[in-house]
């Protein structure tokens, strides 16, 4: 309701006009309309909402390969679960999680944008998952002094490149960090690796396979110094599969080997948006 002031001038809302007094001067604007959300807008905006959650529920097993270094990969890794909801081919928004999505854009993630694993190291590995669904990972042999970029210090510095599978499924809300691999990059030929994973992927999991290196000085014979250095610290997402579920295996109890998915809401979220919604 619109009054009178002591000076003459209106104040407040009549009808859609806004009465306010600026300068000693009267002045009307009109009052913004209400805009109803479309189910489209209603529809993208939940799927920001789910992916941020998905990609929450992925930082915090794998926050050792990335705090500290790079906060920007909060946005980076929301951006690429939003795409791989996006490219769905098998659900439509508001019915679909990370286990409908295109997992294309989740590979070759950099967890440090600083570091990019493709700029220190030259050798590409190649992921394979076989046909019992176990992985098998190589890379080549490799001479570090042309191939692997070092950090420069007045110390010999030494580099080891570690393999971790990580298994989630975000329908049971629990994920599994699966039996990792390392070794020492040697001086002056690197022979590379031929790696069988010989453990089981959960049925139904999407799995995703962090590739890292770490660099190191020798501190003692027996100890070794971290060197903690934003530019020398890469992590990449060097795969991402789906797992096929398998209807014919009924759902086994919580395994010790099962960790919660913290914080993860979406199967909460996807009922809420459709209460028919389900897995």
């Amino acid at each position: 309701m619109a009054i009178l002031d002591k000076d003459g001038f209106l104040r407040g809302k009549k009808g859609d006009s806004i009465f306010r007094r600026v300068n000693d001067k009267p002045v009307v604007s009109q009052a913004p309309s209400a805009r109803k959300q479309t189910d489209e807008s209603k529809s993208t905006a939940f799927e920001f909402g789910l992916a941020s959650n998905t990609a929450r529920a992925i930082r915090f097993p794998l926050g050792m390969y990335y705090l500290g270094l790079d906060g920007g990969l909060v946005n980076r890794l929301n951006t690429a679960v939003r795409f791989a909801l996006l490219f769905s081919p098998f659900a439509e928004a508001g019915r679909r999680d990370l286990h409908d999505a295109e997992l294309a854009p989740l590979a070759g993630l950099q967890f440090n944008a600083h570091a990019p694993l493709n700029r220190l190291l030259k050798p590409r590995p190649q992921v394979t998952l076989r046909h019992n669904f176990t992985l098998n990972i190589t890379l080549p042999g490799f001479s570090p002094k042309k191939d692997l970029l070092y950090p420069k210090t007045g110390f010999y510095v030494g580099c080891t490149l570690t393999i971790a599978p990580y298994a989630f499924d975000f329908r049971r809300e629990f994920y599994i960090q699966l039996a990792s691999r390392e070794t020492a990059i040697t001086q002056p030929y690197f022979e590379g690796f031929d790696w069988d994973f010989d453990e089981y992927l959960p049925a139904g999991a999407v799995v995703l396979v962090c590739m890292s290196l770490q660099y190191h000085i020798q501190s003692t014979a027996t100890e070794r110094k971290i060197l903690n250095i934003r530019q020398f610290s890469p992590t990449e997402l060097v795969a991402a599969y789906h797992i096929p579920p398998d209807p014919g295996q009924a759902a086994t109890g919580w395994q010790d080997n099962y960790l919660p998915s913290e914080g993860y809401r979406g199967n909460e979220m996807l009922r809420n948006m459709d209460p028919r919604w389900t897995w």
